[in-house]
């Protein structure tokens, strides 16, 4: 099992991913 921090990093990472893909391409998100 992951450990809490691991998990927290996991979003984290994966929210900046989606915020970089956003800015990338405004519509590919909605």
């Amino acid at each position: 099992p992951q450990s809490i921090r691991e998990q927290l990093l996991l979003v984290a990472e994966i929210s900046v991913r989606l915020s970089r893909l956003n800015l990338c391409c405004p519509y590919a998100l909605q």
